[in-house]
């Protein structure tokens, strides 16, 4: 079983840390990134899920000391329950990275994935939906976008299982701004070569820049049972390129919509306590975040 997972947060960061810890020689990331073997309630929204024991330990190289993998589903509870004691009855030993963002504008930005068409959504949504209509309820805890950025109920259930060292938040303004310095103390916390470095590192992936909203033709097309199986059925890296090409046609540029002021205020007002209590967890300000 891997010993390593970077649990979250979604739109933080995690697809660019996956693949700079790949790159240490110590390290082997799992082929597939979010396989969400751990997510053992799969949510209405969840595309994709290695369920095969044998299929989830194949992801990972053989020889290296490290074996990790990176899904954002394992910190969205209550929405996704369970995962840390799924994780803890695996691999008691894991160490645990944590990437943290501003909580509203992680949403904004999750809110913007969504109505893209790149999130696997179960029917076809109009690009110009205002996003309160699609965050829905505040109050609901178990709501899929609210519920992501209450981070230390999130750290809360792993501390049920799991003792405190074994856990390492990672401000993602940090890994963008100061990438060396943070990546040698991720690699410190985990145990490897703090010194190593690759220039690939420099690279920042998956960004905005990189993004368009898919066709409706591709979300319909997505949902075709039959194609979607051949294509999970693919290896790992044949799997990517065919759905990276199919995007990249099926791509139109768009103007994703902003948060209003009104649910902006009431977000700032939600999450401010979750905040004062990472902070004082973690004794860092996190200066640069709206709250």
């Amino acid at each position: 079983m891997p010993n390593l997972f970077v649990i979250g947060a979604m739109k933080s960061g995690t697809t660019s840390l996956h693949r700079y810890l790949d790159l240490h020689p110590e390290i082997s990331m799992s082929l597939e990134k979010e396989p969400n073997f751990f997510v053992t309630s799969p949510p209405p929204d969840l595309a994709q899920r290695v369920a095969d024991r044998d299929s989830y330990l194949g992801l990972f190289r053989a020889g290296t000391p490290i074996r990790g993998e990176a899904s954002h589903r394992y910190t969205q509870f209550p929405y996704v329950p369970g995962v840390p004691a799924e994780i803890a009855a695996a691999s008691p030993e894991a160490r645990l990275i944590y990437l943290v963002r501003d909580p509203v504008t992680r949403l904004e930005s999750q809110a913007r994935e969504v109505l893209s068409g790149r999130m696997g959504e179960a029917k076809y949504l109009p690009p110009d939906m205002p996003v309160s209509e699609l965050v829905g309820d505040l109050d609901d805890p178990a709501n899929r976008f609210v519920c992501l950025g209450r981070y230390m109920t999130q750290i809360r259930q792993y501390l049920e299982h799991f003792p405190r060292e074994s856990l390492l938040v990672v401000d993602s303004d940090r890994l963008r701004s100061r990438r060396r310095e943070t990546m040698a103390k991720i690699f410190g916390f985990i145990g490897v070569d703090e010194e190593f470095w690759d220039d690939r590192m420099d690279v920042e992936h998956y960004t905005a820049e990189e993004k368009g909203r898919r066709s409706e033709g591709y979300v319909r097309l997505s949902e075709v049972g039959l194609l979607k199986t051949a294509v999970d059925r693919m290896p790992p890296r044949m799997k990517r390129e065919v759905v990276r090409l199919a995007r990249s046609g099926m791509s139109k540029p768009w103007t994703p919509p902003q948060l209003d002021d009104d649910l902006r205020f009431r977000l700032e007002c939600l999450y401010r306590p979750e905040v004062e209590d990472l902070r004082e967890f973690t004794g860092r300000n996190f200066a640069g975040w709206s709250i």
